[in-house]
């Protein structure tokens, strides 16, 4: 089990060389590493409160990337003068983000505990763990409404969590690099469902605020998240076949 301990070490490395880093593209690559920490944690019996201020630093980050990702998405189209107006918006909030993000970093370093090296973990508590995240995520989308934009963000963040699990169970176990693959697409067209809430979301309370007309702006975000959903919708079958074989190794299923 030295394998899941050299990469828990190796994640904890990458994190600490990009800690002060606020930039988009670092936010969001120190929130991946969090998360793929987060689950190693139970299988050393420790729990998210070991790992000092990890908690704290991923809700921070995430305020800040979900400004980011909102510029870096309108700054990709033709701007309407109402839409440059959000956009000097966003950056302002940007800026004050990152400066209360530098300090939270300075007063709130993470503090990562450290796994001795005979610590075993055994493998089949992996597989239990990510198995009940697979028929918890099953459930979700069994309860699927159709439409339901609410409803995918739930389905979005027991996802996650279950693609991470698989990613763990893949340090100790041979799967395939397509699941691997095929699992991050889909969390790529969820993460995007989910940009465009947040964004349609800031759109609609800045221009309430400011008293001004939409001129389509909004409406054409909501169509293009309504084609994403209907996609969705249409695939929950494929993606819950997808779900499954993820958890094959060396051919066999884990059922």
């Amino acid at each position: 089990m030295n394998a899941l301990i050299e990469n828990y070490n190796l994640l904890v490395s990458k994190y600490q060389k990009i800690e002060r880093d606020t930039r988009e593209k670092t936010i969001h690559d120190k929130r991946v590493i969090l998360r793929r920490i987060f689950p190693m944690l139970s299988l050393f019996k420790l729990s998210l409160s070991d790992l000092k201020h990890g908690e704290k630093s991923f809700k921070q980050f995430g305020k800040l990337r979900d400004t980011q990702v909102q510029i870096a998405k309108l700054q990709s189209i033709d701007q309407t003068p109402e839409l440059i107006e959000y956009v000097a918006f966003l950056t302002k909030r940007e800026l004050k983000l990152q400066k209360n993000t530098d300090q939270f970093c300075k007063k709130n370093r993470l503090i990562f505990p450290s796994i001795p090296k005979k610590t075993k973990v055994e493998t089949s508590k992996i597989t239990r763990n990510t198995d009940k995240l697979l028929n918890k995520l099953i459930e979700k989308l069994a309860l699927r409404c159709v439409g339901d934009v609410n409803q995918i963000h739930k389905i979005r963040i027991v996802f996650k969590k279950y693609r991470y699990g698989v990613e763990t169970l893949s340090i100790v176990e041979t799967i395939g690099k397509t699941n691997l693959e095929n699992l991050k697409t889909i969390q790529d067209n969820l993460g995007e469902i989910h940009d465009l809430s947040l964004l349609i979301d800031g759109l609609k309370t800045f221009y309430c605020r400011n008293k001004l007309h939409s001129d389509g702006v909004i409406e054409s975000f909501e169509a293009a998240q309504k084609g994403l959903v209907e996609k969705f919708d249409n695939e929950i079958e494929p993606l819950i076949t997808i779900c499954r074989h993820a958890m094959i190794i060396e051919n066999i299923a884990l059922d």
